[in-house]
């Protein structure tokens, strides 16, 4: 999404288990490309469909490539022990985290021809996959529901202790 169209909501914000941070092109013949591409797919669109044809396919069998191998991809347990302590040290909550980060380990695997996920592939998801489970909201709702508690775990101790005197 675009953050100048402003935010999601958070229950659909929570369906997504990706978030990338994409800048625009720096180079200014690859915006001029961007463009002409964008230019060509609006006067005819079965033209460059057919440019990109071969590129497409080649890109569409190594998708289906990983696919297959994906079943085969195995996490060992010392790399997601790594990923665990990631997400302690982020203090991040929620367990989709790392369902979202081991599936991406997994599938970034699987794009690699590999059937064993490295420490390595869990760096290269990891941003993508955590920036969206971190969350100052919880961190503070997580604090606020602390104090509470104290508050009233502390009032329930002297109910009782002047409930024992009587």
């Amino acid at each position: 999404m675009n953050p100048e169209e402003g935010s999601l909501r958070p229950q659909i914000l929570d369906r997504f288990g990706l978030r990338i941070l994409v800048h625009g092109l720096e180079d200014r013949e690859q915006r001029l490309e961007a463009y002409r591409r964008v230019r060509s797919y609006l006067t005819n669109p079965r033209r460059t469909v057919a440019t990109y044809l071969a590129e497409t396919a080649q890109l569409q069998a190594e998708i289906q490539a990983a696919r297959d191998l994906l079943p085969q991809v195995e996490l060992p347990d010392s790399v997601a022990e790594s990923g665990l302590t990631l997400i302690d040290e982020l203090h991040i909550d929620s367990l989709r985290a790392e369902i979202t980060l081991f599936e991406s380990a997994r599938a970034y695997a699987a794009a690699e021809g590999r059937t064993t996920v490295t420490a390595q592939d869990l760096l290269g998801v990891a941003p993508m996959t955590l920036r969206v489970r971190r969350s100052t909201f919880i961190t503070e709702f997580f604090a606020a529901q602390q104090v509470e508690e104290n508050e009233i775990r502390k009032i329930l101790d002297a109910s009782i202790s002047i409930n024992e005197e009587e």
